[in-house]
């Protein structure tokens, strides 16, 4: 019964870390920089909502549920918690208290926003 589930998750993550990854590639000049962009697309976010998040002296909670919605990394640890009825494997994840919806809605708007910015700009070429 749990198929459907991992299903879900897998087209989630394929989406969103698919969509990006080719968005960004789809922009970039070089192959080198559209990896090292992709790179530091997926492993700085995290960093900054952790920091944010980490409920040290100045702490926006405000601010730091808007980042966590801007991590592709985070973003999916919610939706695997929203889909499988977990707490979140993320301290920061699971200490913001959002509704497990938010991730899922942030991922398909960030996997279909671009796949369809990535469509845009390759039509954009071939005319």
């Amino acid at each position: 019964h749990a198929v459907p589930r991992f299903v879900a998750q897998a087209l989630l993550v394929a989406g969103l870390l698919g969509g990006l990854a080719s968005l960004i590639s789809s922009w970039t000049p070089r192959r080198a920089y559209a990896i090292a962009a992709i790179i530091a697309v997926f492993i700085i976010p995290p960093i900054i909502v952790a920091i944010l998040g980490s409920g040290g002296v100045g702490t926006n909670t405000d601010i730091a549920r808007i980042a966590v919605l801007l991590s592709p990394g985070d973003i999916l640890v919610g939706t695997n918690a929203a889909i499988f009825g977990s707490i979140p494997d993320s301290p920061t994840v699971a200490a913001l208290d959002m509704p497990g919806w938010t991730f899922v809605l942030a991922a398909i708007i960030g996997a279909l926003g671009s796949i369809g910015l990535t469509v845009r700009r390759y039509r954009r070429i071939s005319t």
